[in-house]
Protein backbone atom coordinates (compact mmCIF):
# COMPACT_ATOMS: atom_id res chain seq x y z
CA UNK A 1 0.00 0.00 0.00
CA UNK A 2 1.43 3.36 -1.03
CA UNK A 3 1.38 6.36 1.33
CA UNK A 4 -1.32 7.97 -0.80
CA UNK A 5 -3.49 4.84 -0.65
CA UNK A 6 -3.09 4.75 3.13
CA UNK A 7 -3.97 8.44 3.35
CA UNK A 8 -7.12 7.93 1.28
CA UNK A 9 -8.14 4.94 3.39
CA UNK A 10 -7.56 6.79 6.65
CA UNK A 11 -9.54 9.78 5.42
CA UNK A 12 -12.51 7.62 4.45
CA UNK A 13 -12.46 5.88 7.83
CA UNK A 14 -12.36 9.14 9.80
CA UNK A 15 -15.15 10.85 7.83
CA UNK A 16 -17.97 8.85 9.53
CA UNK A 17 -16.49 9.84 12.90
CA UNK A 18 -16.90 13.50 11.88
CA UNK A 19 -20.60 12.91 11.27
CA UNK A 20 -20.97 11.06 14.60
CA UNK A 21 -19.31 13.94 16.45
CA UNK A 22 -21.58 16.33 14.56
CA UNK A 23 -24.61 14.41 15.82
CA UNK A 24 -23.26 14.67 19.36
CA UNK A 25 -22.90 18.44 19.07
CA UNK A 26 -26.34 18.67 17.44
CA UNK A 27 -27.91 16.99 20.47
CA UNK A 28 -27.03 20.10 22.49
CA UNK A 29 -28.98 22.34 20.11
CA UNK A 30 -32.05 20.15 19.55
CA UNK A 31 -34.13 21.74 22.31
CA UNK A 32 -33.37 25.28 21.11
CA UNK A 33 -34.17 24.45 17.49
CA UNK A 34 -37.40 22.68 18.45
CA UNK A 35 -38.44 25.70 20.53
CA UNK A 36 -37.74 27.95 17.56
CA UNK A 37 -39.84 25.69 15.31
CA UNK A 38 -42.73 26.00 17.74
CA UNK A 39 -42.40 29.79 17.72
CA UNK A 40 -42.72 29.95 13.93
CA UNK A 41 -45.79 27.70 13.91
CA UNK A 42 -44.15 24.34 13.21
CA UNK A 43 -44.92 22.87 16.60
CA UNK A 44 -46.53 19.71 15.20
CA UNK A 45 -43.35 18.99 13.25
CA UNK A 46 -41.10 19.71 16.22
CA UNK A 47 -43.16 17.54 18.59
CA UNK A 48 -43.25 14.48 16.32
CA UNK A 49 -40.56 11.81 16.55
CA UNK A 50 -39.95 11.94 12.81
CA UNK A 51 -39.55 15.71 12.92
CA UNK A 52 -37.14 15.57 15.84
CA UNK A 53 -35.11 12.88 14.07
CA UNK A 54 -34.90 14.96 10.89
CA UNK A 55 -33.84 18.02 12.87
CA UNK A 56 -31.17 15.99 14.66
CA UNK A 57 -29.78 14.57 11.43
CA UNK A 58 -29.84 17.96 9.68
CA UNK A 59 -28.00 19.60 12.56
CA UNK A 60 -25.56 16.70 12.70
CA UNK A 61 -24.67 17.14 9.06
CA UNK A 62 -24.38 20.90 9.56
CA UNK A 63 -21.92 20.47 12.43
CA UNK A 64 -20.11 17.46 10.98
CA UNK A 65 -19.39 19.05 7.60
CA UNK A 66 -16.79 21.54 8.93
CA UNK A 67 -14.81 18.69 10.44
CA UNK A 68 -14.95 16.77 7.18
CA UNK A 69 -13.98 19.90 5.26
CA UNK A 70 -10.96 20.60 7.46
CA UNK A 71 -10.01 16.92 7.36
CA UNK A 72 -10.08 16.99 3.57
CA UNK A 73 -7.96 20.14 3.58
CA UNK A 74 -5.41 18.45 5.85
CA UNK A 75 -5.37 15.42 3.55
CA UNK A 76 -4.60 17.67 0.57
CA UNK A 77 -1.71 19.28 2.46
CA UNK A 78 -0.27 15.87 3.33
CA UNK A 79 -0.68 14.71 -0.27
CA UNK A 80 1.24 17.76 -1.46
CA UNK A 81 3.91 17.13 1.16
CA UNK A 82 4.36 13.58 -0.17
CA UNK A 83 5.37 15.16 -3.48
CA UNK A 84 6.32 12.69 -6.22
CA UNK A 85 4.87 9.79 -4.23
CA UNK A 86 1.44 11.33 -4.71
CA UNK A 87 1.82 11.29 -8.50
CA UNK A 88 0.56 14.87 -8.76
CA UNK A 89 -0.28 15.81 -12.33
CA UNK A 90 -1.83 18.79 -14.08
CA UNK A 91 -5.34 19.80 -15.07
CA UNK A 92 -6.64 21.58 -18.16
CA UNK A 93 -9.60 23.94 -18.31
CA UNK A 94 -10.92 26.36 -20.90
CA UNK A 95 -8.94 29.06 -19.12
CA UNK A 96 -5.59 27.31 -19.14
CA UNK A 97 -3.49 24.48 -17.75
CA UNK A 98 -2.02 24.36 -14.28
CA UNK A 99 -0.50 21.73 -12.01
CA UNK A 100 -2.68 20.01 -9.45
CA UNK A 101 -0.29 21.23 -6.76
CA UNK A 102 -0.94 24.91 -7.56
CA UNK A 103 -4.69 24.30 -7.78
CA UNK A 104 -4.63 22.55 -4.39
CA UNK A 105 -2.50 25.22 -2.71
CA UNK A 106 -4.89 27.96 -3.87
CA UNK A 107 -7.88 25.95 -2.65
CA UNK A 108 -6.29 25.28 0.75
CA UNK A 109 -5.35 28.94 1.26
CA UNK A 110 -8.83 30.09 0.25
CA UNK A 111 -10.44 27.64 2.68
CA UNK A 112 -8.23 28.75 5.55
CA UNK A 113 -8.86 32.44 4.84
CA UNK A 114 -12.64 31.94 4.75
CA UNK A 115 -12.62 29.99 8.03
CA UNK A 116 -10.43 32.53 9.80
CA UNK A 117 -12.54 35.48 8.63
CA UNK A 118 -15.94 33.95 9.36
CA UNK A 119 -14.97 32.48 12.73
CA UNK A 120 -13.16 35.69 13.71
CA UNK A 121 -16.07 37.95 12.79
CA UNK A 122 -18.58 35.55 14.34
CA UNK A 123 -16.63 35.41 17.59
CA UNK A 124 -16.59 39.20 17.84
CA UNK A 125 -20.33 39.43 17.16
CA UNK A 126 -21.33 36.54 19.46
CA UNK A 127 -23.21 37.91 22.49
CA UNK A 128 -21.25 37.64 25.72
CA UNK A 129 -22.87 35.69 28.54
CA UNK A 130 -22.85 37.03 32.10
CA UNK A 131 -21.00 35.01 34.73
CA UNK A 132 -21.93 34.62 38.38
CA UNK A 133 -20.47 38.03 39.27
CA UNK A 134 -22.49 39.75 36.52
CA UNK A 135 -19.42 40.28 34.36
CA UNK A 136 -19.37 39.56 30.64
CA UNK A 137 -17.93 36.15 29.73
CA UNK A 138 -16.56 36.00 26.19
CA UNK A 139 -15.59 32.32 26.38
CA UNK A 140 -17.70 30.25 23.98
CA UNK A 141 -18.95 26.77 24.71
CA UNK A 142 -17.98 23.90 22.41
CA UNK A 143 -21.36 23.81 20.67
CA UNK A 144 -21.16 27.58 20.10
CA UNK A 145 -17.78 27.21 18.39
CA UNK A 146 -19.35 24.59 16.14
CA UNK A 147 -22.01 27.09 15.08
CA UNK A 148 -19.24 29.43 13.89
CA UNK A 149 -17.44 26.60 12.11
CA UNK A 150 -20.69 25.52 10.45
CA UNK A 151 -21.23 29.08 9.21
CA UNK A 152 -17.65 29.15 7.90
CA UNK A 153 -18.22 25.84 6.12
CA UNK A 154 -21.34 27.17 4.38
CA UNK A 155 -19.59 30.38 3.33
CA UNK A 156 -16.63 28.36 2.06
CA UNK A 157 -18.94 26.17 -0.02
CA UNK A 158 -20.61 29.29 -1.40
CA UNK A 159 -17.30 30.88 -2.43
CA UNK A 160 -15.78 27.66 -3.72
CA UNK A 161 -18.91 26.76 -5.67
CA UNK A 162 -18.94 30.04 -7.58
CA UNK A 163 -15.22 29.95 -8.36
CA UNK A 164 -15.19 26.32 -9.43
CA UNK A 165 -18.26 26.79 -11.63
CA UNK A 166 -16.28 29.45 -13.51
CA UNK A 167 -13.08 27.40 -13.69
CA UNK A 168 -14.80 24.27 -14.95
CA UNK A 169 -17.01 25.86 -17.58
CA UNK A 170 -18.26 23.20 -20.01
CA UNK A 171 -16.90 23.84 -23.49
CA UNK A 172 -17.17 22.02 -26.84
CA UNK A 173 -14.54 19.43 -27.68
CA UNK A 174 -13.33 21.64 -30.52
CA UNK A 175 -12.06 24.27 -28.08
CA UNK A 176 -8.30 24.05 -27.49
CA UNK A 177 -7.92 23.36 -23.78
CA UNK A 178 -5.11 24.97 -21.87
CA UNK A 179 -4.11 27.43 -24.54
CA UNK A 180 -3.65 30.25 -22.00
CA UNK A 181 -1.47 28.19 -19.63
CA UNK A 182 -1.05 29.34 -16.02
CA UNK A 183 -1.96 32.97 -16.66
CA UNK A 184 -5.46 32.12 -17.83
CA UNK A 185 -5.96 29.59 -15.04
CA UNK A 186 -5.02 32.04 -12.30
CA UNK A 187 -7.05 34.74 -14.04
CA UNK A 188 -10.12 32.51 -13.70
CA UNK A 189 -9.57 32.39 -9.94
CA UNK A 190 -9.32 36.16 -9.78
CA UNK A 191 -12.47 36.50 -11.88
CA UNK A 192 -14.26 34.16 -9.51
CA UNK A 193 -13.17 36.22 -6.52
CA UNK A 194 -14.45 39.38 -8.22
CA UNK A 195 -17.84 37.70 -8.81
CA UNK A 196 -17.96 36.60 -5.17
CA UNK A 197 -17.11 40.14 -4.02
CA UNK A 198 -19.88 41.63 -6.15
CA UNK A 199 -22.45 39.15 -4.82
CA UNK A 200 -21.37 39.83 -1.23
CA UNK A 201 -21.68 43.59 -1.78
CA UNK A 202 -25.20 43.16 -3.15
CA UNK A 203 -26.16 40.94 -0.21
CA UNK A 204 -24.60 43.33 2.29
CA UNK A 205 -26.53 46.23 0.75
CA UNK A 206 -29.74 44.24 1.03
CA UNK A 207 -29.06 43.42 4.69
CA UNK A 208 -28.22 47.07 5.37
CA UNK A 209 -31.50 48.24 3.86
CA UNK A 210 -33.43 45.68 5.89
CA UNK A 211 -31.66 46.72 9.09
CA UNK A 212 -32.31 50.42 8.46
CA UNK A 213 -35.87 49.72 7.40
CA UNK A 214 -35.37 51.27 3.95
Amino acid sequence: MTPVDFLNLATQLVLPLCMILGLGIAARWRADVNAWLEQIGAGSFASSRAGQLLVWIALGVLFGDPLADLLGTLAVVIRLWLGPAANIGSMSTVWGTESFAVYSVIGVLMTLVVYVLVVGVGYRLWPAAANGQGEANTTLALEEWFVLFAAADLVNRFVRGIIQSLIWLPVPDSVDMGRLSSVGFLGAWLLGLVVVAVILLVLFNGVRKTTLGV
